[in-house]
C-alpha cells in the first residue's frame, strides 16, 4: 500500500475532524455514526486472505478509532481514551463495531433526555430498535446485574450504564478483578498481571484503585464495590439481589 494511495486519502478526508469549542454534540455524534457505519461496512467486505486488503482495513480502522476517540474525548464522553490500533482484521471489525454501538447509545441517551412525552412513550422509545429477546430461552436473556467488560472500547457495562475507561491501568485492574469476581486478589497478582512484573509501589496500586472507584462512581456505578478490606488484597463485589 503506497503512501499516496487515493483510497487511503479518501478515508483520511472522511475521518478528518475539526474540533472547536461550540461543536454540537448530537449532530456530531450522528456524523460519527455515518462514518463508523461506512468503515464497518467496508471492513465486512475485506478478504482476510488478501494482505493488501487487510493492510488497508487496518489503516481504515485505525483512522476511525482515532477520529471517534478525539471527538468523544472532546465531549467528555470518555476519560482520555488510548485506542490501540488493531493488529488483525477480526479486532479491527470488533473495535469499529463497538465504537459504533457506543456512539449510537450516546445518541439515544441524548434524544431521550430531550423527550417531552410521557414515561410510557419514553420507555417505548428506549426499546425502539433494540433486538428482540426470546423469553422462552433463558440463556438468551442477559443478566444485567453482572458487569460486562468490553476490550474493544475498554468499557465496563452494567445494566443500562457504561464507564469508558480507555486503555488504562484502571481498566486493566477492573478486568482482572472482574475475572476473579467476588474473590480477593493479592496486590502481587496485580503487579504481575497489570504492571507486568515491574517494580511498583503499593501507593501506586492504591491510587489506581482509587481512580477506578471514582470513575465508576461518576458513571453511576458506585455500587460496584472494589473492596480492599482484606490487607494487600482487592475484590470486585457487585451488589447482590436480596
Amino acid at each position: 500500500m503506497q503512501k499516496g494511495d487515493p483510497e487511503i486519502a479518501k478515508w483520511r478526508r472522511a475521518f478528518a475532524c475539526i474540533i472547536h469549542e461550540h461543536l454540537p454534540v448530537l449532530s456530531t455524534l450522528m456524523e460519527m455514526v455515518d462514518g463508523l457505519e461506512a468503515a464497518l461496512g467496508y471492513l465486512e467486505t475485506v478478504d482476510a486472505t488478501d494482505k493488501k486488503q487487510v493492510a488497508m482495513a487496518l489503516a481504515v480502522a485505525g483512522m476511525a478509532s482515532e477520529y471517534a476517540g478525539k471527538l468523544l474525548d472532546h465531549f467528555d464522553l470518555v476519560d482520555g481514551p488510548e485506542f490501540s490500533k488493531p493488529d488483525n482484521l477480526a479486532r479491527a471489525r470488533l473495535v469499529v463495531g463497538n465504537l459504533l454501538k457506543f456512539v449510537r447509545d450516546q445518541i439515544k441517551l441524548r434524544q431521550l433526555a430531550a423527550w417531552d412525552g410521557n414515561d410510557e412513550q419514553r420507555g417505548a422509545a428506549l426499546a425502539e430498535d433494540e433486538p428482540t429477546v426470546r423469553t422462552d430461552d433463558a440463556a438468551a436473556i442477559p443478566d444485567l446485574s453482572v458487569p460486562r467488560v468490553d476490550r474493544g472500547t475498554f468499557t465496563v457495562y452494567w445494566g443500562d450504564k457504561h464507564c469508558m475507561l480507555g486503555n488504562t491501568k484502571e481498566f486493566a485492574v477492573f478486568e482482572l478483578l472482574h475475572q476473579h469476581s467476588g474473590r480477593y486478589v493479592h496486590i502481587q497478582t496485580l503487579i504481575d498481571e497489570v504492571w507486568e512484573g515491574e517494580i511498583t509501589e503499593k501507593a501506586t496500586i492504591q491510587k489506581t484503585v482509587s481512580n477506578l472507584r471514582g470513575k465508576l462512581k461518576t458513571a453511576g456505578m458506585g455500587d460496584l464495590k472494589i473492596d480492599g478490606a482484606q490487607k494487600d488484597h482487592y475484590a470486585l463485589k457487585p451488589p447482590t439481589n436480596s
